[in-house]
């Protein structure tokens, strides 16, 4: 008996309602569309990272991490800079800005401002200074790379200005930084790095004249007060690394920084924070191809001095076969008052604090992150964007109460080794980091 005959393409439209419903039923379980917690707590538990139970209970009787419970109205697949103004968080600029009041209830928190004027889709930096969040590099169309443009975007008024143009092209790579209450940009030069100063009483930047290097800088920079540091590897003709930080101030002009220990010989992805009196760094690649390692320094930038901190206790520096140093990459850091607090790492997450005069606190981290934005509010940390194992990371973290950090050392004392042993000492590799 013959069979039956079939429609033509039967086969491919099965296929296809089948993929569908596969979509839909992966659309409906997506973060952006699950239905968020409602009340003005604002924020639900994240899932306890895969550890312990009696890890998991040490962490959250200091605290936990959470998921803030409502996504701010901008570009979830791409979102953007981020600034902190000291009360509230302004997130996106991809030409969407989003402010976020952490004290209104969870569905008036995110507040839409008017977007970003030249309809931007990349802005290279954002800071804020005096009432004003000031961005720098917009462009308005998908690929044709960044402009030079300078705009400010009144946080009271939500108005927009534009500001004098910087001279010359967007740079490799570029940052706006608050120094003693003006506005800096740094700038990736051929010999080095290339910085201005808005001088809006004269409607014009003006070069801080940095002096030449031997060759390119893989660098970043910090507002130390009224002195910006930027710190650097230099890579001369001869394809050596050599690590260093150069410092400008209005009254001593530019200095390099090299007294006291060896200063650290990369800090491409290392975390900086400046605690008021010094700058931490913690983390960074020594050379192009060099695993991340968990060193830290502190230079006191008065004096242009380094010195070598502790490692990071040995249950989180040492792998299993102590033969290397854990890799630390994307890290980013605060100072709350009390200590200088580090978040990140995609593959060592780390959750950690330098308590001055007392040593490393470490408690477990959040999902691992890489590449995001912290702050301290005066209550709580607020951890936004960066890159997850899954992509980029679009949501907010908090940590809802003050860090677990008791200001004691965990781990029954473990605060790192003394700081004249090197890492050789608690059987770790040298070359690992």
């Amino acid at each position: 008996m013959a069979e039956p005959s079939r429609p033509a393409g039967g086969g491919s439209g099965a296929l296809v309602l089948l993929l569908l419903v596969i979509g839909v039923a992966l659309l409906v379980r997506s973060p952006a569309t699950t239905p968020q917690p409602n009340g003005p707590v604002a924020a639900f538990a994240k899932a306890p990272p895969p550890v312990t139970p009696e890890e998991y209970m040490a962490a959250v009787a200091g605290g936990t991490w959470t998921t803030f419970g409502a996504r701010p109205p901008v570009n979830g697949f791409n979102p953007g800079p981020s600034v902190w103004t000291g009360t509230q968080l302004l997130v996106g600029f991809t030409p969407d800005v989003a402010r976020l009041d952490l004290s209104a209830p969870l569905g008036e928190a995110w507040v839409s401002l008017p977007p970003h004027p030249s309809g931007a889709v990349d802005v290279e930096s954002v800071v804020h200074l005096d009432g004003e969040v000031i961005t720098y590099g917009p462009t308005t169309c998908a690929g044709c790379g960044p402009t030079p443009a300078v705009h400010a975007l009144d946080v009271d008024t939500a108005t927009w200005r534009e500001l004098p143009p910087v001279p010359g092209d967007v740079a490799g790579q570029s940052q706006l930084v608050v120094v003693g209450g003006r506005v800096v940009l740094v700038g990736t030069a051929e010999d080095g790095v290339d910085v201005h100063l808005l001088d809006e009483g004269v409607g014009a930047w003006v070069d801080l004249d940095a002096p030449s290097l031997p060759g390119p800088v893989r660098w970043q920079a910090v507002g130390a007060g009224s002195s910006l540091i930027v710190l650097g590897t230099m890579s001369p003709p001869d394809g050596t690394s050599v690590g260093g930080a150069l410092a400008w101030d209005a009254d001593r002009g530019w200095r390099e920084l090299v007294d006291g220990a060896v200063p650290p010989p990369g800090v491409e992805q290392a975390a900086a924070v400046w605690t008021g009196e010094e700058v931490v760094v913690l983390g960074g690649r020594e050379a192009d191809g060099d695993s991340p390692y968990a060193r830290a320094w502190a230079l006191r930038v008065g004096e242009g001095e380094w010195r070598r901190l502790p490692p990071l206790p040995a249950s989180f520096v040492a792998m299993p076969d102590l033969s290397r140093v854990r890799m630390l990459d994307g890290l980013v850091g605060t100072w709350d008052g009390q200590q200088a607090v580090f978040v990140g790492g995609l593959t060592a997450p780390l959750f950690a604090s330098w308590i001055p005069g007392t040593g490393w606190a470490m408690r477990l981290p959040t999902s691992p992150r890489a590449g995001g934005r912290v702050w301290w509010t005066g209550e709580q940390l607020l951890l936004w964007g960066g890159v997850d194992r899954g992509g980029p990371a679009q949501d907010l973290q908090l940590w809802p109460t003050r860090p677990g950090f008791s200001g004691t050392a965990v781990d029954d004392g473990d605060t790192g080794v003394a700081e004249e042993l090197d890492h050789a000492d608690v059987g770790v590799d040298p070359a690992g980091g």
